[in-house]
């Protein structure tokens, strides 16, 4: 449509014609522009305050913003009023247009979808509807105050006054004006994400507000805005702030991406945090004069990535992600918006073909009586309806199917013995063998369904469809992807609105008798390189909406196996072979969630793995942030490799599709949600290479620290393999040292290429178990030998933010597997595994048989373990039984738990109990409880801290309260613990008076093999104050004393910055492997206490250690401590005193003597071993055995 002032309407044609000869032409334009004005105001469509928000820009008055709207702003992409919906009109000049015609209100076009709208608003206001602007204009014309009594509705349901509509609209100005004054927004980087050519900045920005935050686009490579929210501190996101804003308002004082953090930036440049465009804006201006300008990512540690370099790979990776969106048919259509040329009508012959409808009997229902009536009233009369399915099947629904049949002599029934394909290729044998169609059992379809398919192209293919075809998003246009590819990744569709010729059908192979539910998606996938260039997309015309098949094992595992036959090129892979580098290993990391673990998983994997390595990431069909922020991370690693799938395809595809970019001689499978350990590969890498090992694993730790798989074992003839160890304590899994395991887990496993390849990866039918099974299984074939698990080091599994299937789903999946799996195997010779158990502490007495898996005739089978008594042969405690002790440790699983104390504690009393011929586990705070193997503990010790253990029955329970003495209840210590000490002798004595029940003294301790004094005097102090230890997000007082009595302090601990100048701080841990020697070496080393436990009188594990390793040690005031410590322990009342003590020639510090007198009574009296003798000793009293500890 044309504008008002380039074709004159009605009656500025008369007032043209009647005075054109008596003015001038610019007069004529004035009068032309009076009359039209009413018209523009008359619709109302443009709200003043709203349009004033998208440019940040103030008009004199309505008429003012609407003349800048029809006139510039509709050209930039702005949009006239907060109640139209149309992010396309912000990159579409033509849908820009039609939004202004609307407003226009000229000429009668379509409305734009709306939003905010009142409810009912137009039958309880009538008139409305009879608005030059409709419901929308005649809401804008009213008065500000009638308005605020309005309600409307927004998007996601919400009611709104106006005032809110308003305070959001003024809101979203100031959001508007902070991003648009930043050139951290990437208009580049921003559109390549979504595949538009915006009309202006100000429109990208717009569209990203409103949409592009909500669909995970990012506005900078410096700038992600998940990365950004997850490392803010003691920020909960609000979903209504739009994180750039935060960002941008905060000062951009934090991290914002993997390769830009703005805190580091700006401590890097002072100067930075004053630029008008900020630390980001400061780094920007930097970056276009130096093309070498590096990044600045958090970590001061890794190599920083050059900022052209991650531009041109974020803008690389951006337009990947388009492509695949416009793949899966998520991408907008084409601008402007076309349906592709109907093809050519096909001859006479064609038209009076006969047409052979298909349906399964499982889709007859009662609902099918009355859609039968629109295939009864097709005008093309020459059909016939053959309804099949097993007899089984059709008996089922016999009279449904009966009356079917009675309604037409065209109606016919095939049954067969066979699965649903075998039903569907015999039906259509048994048909006229022209064309072949077919219906759902309860769409309805239009009188010339079929007259419309006969008679409309691909008589040259044998294949129709219905009328022309939309080019879904721009998949057609995509390079790189064969038709098959793109039908493919468009997803599963059915033959509904497709005819096809007998002939092509018999040439392609009928429907694939391997397939049970997408037998139709996959003959049009197979059949897409014939029809290319016609069938570009799904029909356009269809007689109902056809909804994606539900989830369920059989779709999932045809969807995998098409997935499979088209994309997977197995005899590539297989000329490729001789040419891998021989020296090179490959690791393929499956990534299917978010980036988190994923990161984690990776970083490791960088971190632990020689040059010689090449890592190939696999992010399936994951976020845009995920594949992202992981490319970002890697940039530096040249090793990395980061690979997107274009949708969602099962693990075993994603591997395999990984396996054919490799070109290693040895494939490592690894997962998102699983971390290696320091050595991994390097002890995987020995085993693998000794004769007959055909793959190897390490023991798998679950999140909690038990074992998830220490191999794959079959626990008796005919049963399904089950994960050896699982739900065991971690020390069990040496268990599994030098087994031959038929297979190993998938999880993290370490294989020779050649025999990956050699049978072609992973098998699609396995969905979530037993893939890696079979494929083991399938190599032993084929190469001899078998399968290790490296118990020398651990992977461990992390906990899955997000599960990718409800869990009920995925226990379908997983029986259906096993189903699967037991007839796959099922001429394989019957193995049991019996002979693990070999000469460890553990041994089988039997099979435990599970339930039957739902919906199969298969069950579960597990060993079930036993632990044999046996005694101590030689030490101290020779002759006495040796027992199966459990140490509950309250610290948390993984490496954050690692770092406690209370972990080091454990350790050590672990290693005085062994000391004495004691077996002992150790459980972090998630494992207290295990069902599946506590039954094999004979002791549990309870270090009492944080957390609460409920006691274990069958087993003698001790608890051993070492810190926290406030949280521990009277319940508690009468919950049935047979031994309670105390790690203070006043305490217990007090706890012991008041609950008339036995509290023992039982002190912290050292572990002097490691913490003892120097053989030799040192001349120098290398720290001359030393702390280690945490905030506590508190002003610990001893750090702030020593800082005030001037003390040359030395600090290790994390979030020290917050409270002390960063010169104070030499690092945020100190490995404990060093702690000895540090306190060796340090003049002074402070320690302090929980004030509840200074007060109880429960002295610090810190003072056991330092003083055994011969330091001066000042602490706060605990009751004892001096006397405790023979003097070499001070503590202060005040600043001066403390003074005192730090002072190079205090006098109040005694000789040296003193000091090795007292490291010398900490290894006689309060080492672990000292206390593991006690702990022995009373459990044995307790549990009735003599003993001479």
């Amino acid at each position: 449509m044309t504008t008002p002032a380039s074709a004159p309407t009605g009656i500025t044609r008369v007032i043209e014609r009647a005075i054109g000869g008596l003015v001038s032409r610019s007069t004529l334009i004035d009068l032309k522009s009076v009359i039209q004005r009413p018209l523009w105001l008359r619709s109302r469509l443009v709200h003043k305050e709203y349009y004033e928000s998208q440019l940040d820009r103030t008009f004199p008055s309505l008429h003012a913003a609407e003349r800048h709207y029809l006139t510039t702003g509709w050209k930039m992409g702005l949009l006239p009023n907060q109640f139209c919906v149309a992010p396309e009109a912000r990159a579409d000049i033509y849908a820009s247009r039609h939004i202004r015609e609307w407003v226009l209100a000229a000429t009668p076009v379509e409305e734009p979808e709306l939003r905010l709208i009142t409810p009912d608003y137009g039958s309880t206001v009538p008139r409305a509807t009879r608005h030059t602007g409709g419901i929308v204009g005649h809401q804008l014309s009213r008065l500000p105050s009638q308005l605020r009594h309005a309600h409307f509705r927004d998007a996601d349901g919400r009611m709104l006054t106006w005032d809110d509509v308003i305070l959001s609209t003024l809101h979203n100005r100031m959001v508007f004006r902070t991003i648009a004054a930043s050139p951290l927004f990437d208009l580049d980087y921003y559109a390549a994400q979504t595949g538009l050519t915006f009309l202006s900045r100000e429109a990208a920005i717009n569209h990203y507000l409103e949409t592009g935050e909500i669909l995970g686009y990012s506005p900078s490579p410096l700038f992600e805005p998940e990365w950004y929210l997850n490392h803010l501190v003691e920020y909960q996101p609000d979903p209504t702030v739009n994180q750039l804003f935060h960002f941008l308002s905060i000062g951009q004082d934090a991290p914002a991406s993997p390769i830009f953090d703005g805190h580091r930036y700006g401590e890097l440049f002072p100067e930075a945090p004053d630029h008008p465009g900020g630390r980001a804006g400061h780094f920007l201006e930097r970056a276009e004069t130096d093309r070498t300008l590096e990044t600045c990512p958090s970590n001061p540690n890794v190599p920083h990535p050059e900022w052209v370099t991650v531009r041109e790979r974020a803008l690389t990776a951006a337009a990947e992600y388009c492509a695949h969106r416009a793949l899966t048919g998520r991408g907008l259509p084409p601008t402007p918006p076309q349906r592709l040329a109907a093809p050519a009508p096909a001859t006479d012959a064609a038209a009076a073909s006969s047409v052979t409808i298909l349906v399964s009997v499982t889709q007859i229902s009662v609902e099918s009586m009355e859609p039968i009536n629109t295939l009864l009233a097709q005008t093309h009369t020459d059909w016939e309806l053959l309804i099949c399915g097993t007899a089984e099947e059709a008996l089922s629904r016999t009279r449904f199917v009966n009356a079917l049949v009675e309604r037409d002599p065209r109606i016919r029934v095939v049954t067969t013995e066979g699965r649903r394909t075998a039903a569907l290729n015999e039906a259509a044998d048994a048909g006229t063998r022209q064309t072949i169609t077919v219906w759902n059992g309860s769409e309805a379809w239009s009188p010339d369904r079929l007259s419309s398919l006969l008679t409309t192209g691909g008589t040259d293919t044998g294949l129709r469809y219905a009328q022309a075809v939309w080019a879904s998003g721009a998949a057609a246009d995509v390079p790189g992807y064969t038709p098959a590819e793109r039908q493919l990744w468009l997803g599963p569709t059915s033959l509904r609105g497709f005819l096809v010729s007998y002939e092509l059908f018999i040439r392609e192979g009928r429907f694939s008798t391997d397939l049970d539910a997408l037998v139709e998606w996959d003959f049009l996938v197979r059949t897409a390189s014939i029809v290319t260039g016609q069938r570009r997309g799904r029909p356009a015309e269809r007689p109902g909406p056809e909804a994606p098949p539900a989830l369920s094992p059989p779709v999932d595992r045809d969807l995998a196996i098409i997935q499979a036959r088209t994309l997977e090129r197995w005899d590539e892979v297989a000329t490729g072979l001789p040419q891998r580098n021989a020296a090179l290993s490959s690791i393929l990391l499956y990534v299917r969630s978010g980036w988190e673990n994923a990161l984690t998983a990776l970083t490791a994997l960088r971190a632990t793995t020689p040059a010689d390595v090449e890592i190939i990431v696999v992010c399936d069909g994951t976020p845009r942030s995920t594949s992202a922020v992981l490319t970002l991370a890697s940039l530096t690693d040249r090793r990395v490799q980061i690979i997107r799938t274009p949708a969602r395809v099962e693990r075993s595809v994603a591997l395999n599709l990984a396996c054919a970019r490799s070109t290693g001689n040895r494939i490592v499978l690894a997962d998102e949600n699983v971390v290696v350990a320091d050595g991994w590969f390097e002890a995987l890498s020995r085993v693998l290479a000794r004769d007959g090992v055909a793959g190897v694993q390490p023991l798998l730790l679950d999140s909690d620290d038990t074992v998830f798989t220490a191999g794959t074992v079959y626990a008796a003839d005919e049963a399904l393999p089950s994960r050896f160890l699982s739900g065991f304590p971690g020390e069990d899994g040496v268990q599994a040292e030098g087994y031959a395991f038929a297979a190993a887990c998938g999880l993290l496993l370490m294989v020779p290429a050649a025999a990956f390849c050699g049978v072609a990866g992973f098998r699609a039918a396995y969905l979530e178990e037993h893939g890696d099974t079979d494929l083991c299984q399938r190599i032993t074939r084929t190469v001899e030998g078998h399968f290790r698990t490296v118990t020398e080091t651990t992977a461990r599994r992390l906990v899955a933010h997000s599960a990718p299937l409800p869990a009920d789903t995925a226990q379908l999946r997983a029986a259906a597997d096993s189903a699967h799996f037991q007839r796959a195997w099922s001429e394989t010779p019957a193995r049991t595994d019996r002979e693990v158990f070999g000469s460890g502490s553990l041994t089988t007495t039997g099979t435990l048989a599970g339930r039957r898996l739902p919906g199969t005739s298969v069950r579960r089978a597990h060993f079930q373990v036993a632990r044999p008594a046996r005694r101590v042969p030689s030490g101290p405690a020779a002759g006495l039984p040796s027992l199966r002790w459990a140490i509950k440790n309250p610290a948390h699983a993984g490496p954050r738990g690692a770092q406690w104390g209370d972990t080091f504690f454990a350790n050590d009393l672990a290693a005085g109990l062994r000391a004495l011929g004691q077996e002992v586990v150790i459980d972090r705070q998630p494992a207290h409880e295990r069902p599946d193997s506590t039954h094999l503990d004979d002791v549990t010790v309870t270090l009492r801290g944080l957390e609460r253990f409920v006691p274990q029955p069958g087993a003698t329970n001790i608890l051993w309260i070492i810190s926290h003495p406030e949280l521990v209840t009277t319940d508690e210590l009468t919950s049935g613990y047979q031994l309670v000490y105390a790690a203070s002798t006043g305490w217990a004595s007090e706890a012991s008076a008041q609950l008339k029940i036995p509290v023992r003294p039982l002190l912290q301790a050292a572990n002097t093999q490691r913490f003892h004094p120097r053989a030799e005097p040192h001349s120098a102090a290398e720290h001359d104050v030393l702390f280690v230890g945490r905030t506590r997000r508190v002003f610990r007082p001893i750090v702030r004393d020593a800082i005030e009595a001037g003390a040359r302090l030395d600090v290790y601990g994390d979030d020290w910055e917050t409270f002390i100048p960063a010169h104070f701080v030499k690092a945020h841990s100190l490995p404990n492997a060093t702690l000895p020697e540090a306190y060796r070496t340090a003049r002074i080393v402070l320690n302090d206490h929980w004030s509840v436990m200074a007060a109880q009188g429960f002295y610090s594990n810190r003072l056991f250690e330092a003083v055994a390793s011969g330091a001066r040690v000042i602490s706060d005031p605990v009751e004892g401590i001096e006397e405790l410590f023979h003097g070499t322990v001070k503590t202060y009342g005040n600043i001066d005193e403390l003074r005192l003590l730090l002072a190079e020639d205090s006098p109040l510090w005694p000789d040296e003597v003193t000091f090795r007198r007292a490291a010398e009574a900490v290894a006689r009296e309060h080492t672990f071993v000292r206390r593991a003798q006690t702990l022995l000793g009373d459990v044995l009293t307790e549990r009735g055995i003599a003993h001479p500890l």
